[in-house]
């Protein structure tokens, strides 16, 4: 018997002690995991997991990536497509953007080693979550929301960057051509695979909340509360982590850089729920684990910068002034956009 499975049975094993020895604390968390899933979620998450497979299926992202094309083969080493599913990556939140990813090697219509370069920097937080639920919501500021996913979105774009050394001559270019339709079927089938994906996520939030609510004392006691202790609960599961982080009394400069760390990870709950995605099509999540670590690297790094500068802080003062329907009405502004650019390129083909 391997040493690793003996590791795993008792991993196993110990898991279940403690589900059986701490049943009252076991079913409290995962009664508020299922009400956080409820009530935030599923509400937040399933429009979109239904949109970005809808738009993958009728071959709009293949129609829009004709049009950003040019900007990200050259900024990316990518096709266009990639460059579509970055942004609805960066607005619409985990797990989306590998879920994109995922569909668009199933169809064939990107390589492998362009969906592993994709996964990292595509699969992000959204504006929903960094600016509402932890800038407005946890720090009381949606300013320093905005910084958070500011700082966010740049490094989710140097991570793409950097994975660009690592492309092959054949990446960045699209040769599938986007096939007869029938938008009934195609509704249809992005409805059922959203609702698979949302019952995988849902299940993943459910389980680490139970894992956390267990493990969370013993973390805190061998590390302590400080730096360390926080960022590896973060890195359990990031909303609880980030909760956590703003309730610990450090700081505001340190609490900015741990927030943007573990948001730029995205938590380990989240890994096994791209695991869960990308598994289907045969993809690894080797690649993606390397590049989220990158990305909390960068976004520490960014945001100490930002915060020893108050000069950074009054320009994103500035941004964070726009009233709040103007950031509510961006994303469907930029979703307009790419609509606008699939019927130009449709106008162009024919």
């Amino acid at each position: 018997m391997k040493a690793k499975h003996i590791v795993i049975y008792i991993l196993s094993a110990a898991g279940l002690a403690l589900v059986v020895c701490g049943a009252g604390t076991s079913m409290e968390a995962a009664k508020s995991a299922l009400v956080l899933c409820a009530q935030t979620v599923i509400p937040s998450l399933f429009p979109f997991f239904v949109i970005s497979s809808f738009m993958v299926n009728t071959g709009f992202v293949s129609c829009a990536g004709k049009i950003a094309a040019p900007i990200s083969r050259r900024l990316f080493k990518v096709s266009g497509s990639g460059a579509v599913v970055f942004v609805m990556g960066i607005l619409c939140g985990y797990p989306t953007g590998a879920k994109m990813v995922s569909e668009l090697y199933e169809n064939k219509e990107i390589s492998r080693n362009e969906a592993m370069r994709l996964l990292p920097f595509c699969n992000n937080s959204g504006p929903l979550f960094v600016i509402g639920a932890v800038g407005a919501g946890m720090l009381g500021s949606t300013r320093l929301g905005v910084t958070l996913y500011a700082v966010h979105v740049v490094s989710a774009v140097l991570t793409g960057i950097f994975f660009s050394f690592f492309s092959k001559q054949s990446d960045g270019h699209q040769t599938s051509t986007v096939m007869a339709i029938h938008l009934g079927r195609a509704f249809s089938d992005a409805v059922c695979r959203a609702v698979q994906t949302m019952l995988n996520v849902c299940g993943f939030i459910v389980f680490f909340s139970v894992l956390r609510e267990f493990l969370t004392p013993f973390i805190f006691k061998l590390l302590g509360s400080g730096a360390l202790g926080l960022t590896v609960s973060g890195m359990a599961e990031v909303t609880l982590g980030a909760q956590d982080i703003c309730v610990s009394g450090q700081a505001l400069p340190f609490t900015m850089i741990l927030l943007s760390g573990i948001i730029g990870f995205g938590g380990v709950c989240v890994l096994l729920q791209v695991c869960g995605v990308v598994s289907q099509a045969g993809l690894g999540i080797k690649t993606y684990a390397i590049g989220k670590i990158f990305q909390m690297l960068v976004s520490m790094v960014i945001t100490a910068c930002v915060v020893s500068s108050w000069k950074t802080q009054a320009a994103f003062a500035s941004i964070s002034s726009l009233p709040h329907r103007y950031l509510e009405v961006a994303p469907y502004m930029l979703v307009a956009f790419f609509f606008a650019c699939a019927y130009a390129a449709a106008r162009k083909k024919n």
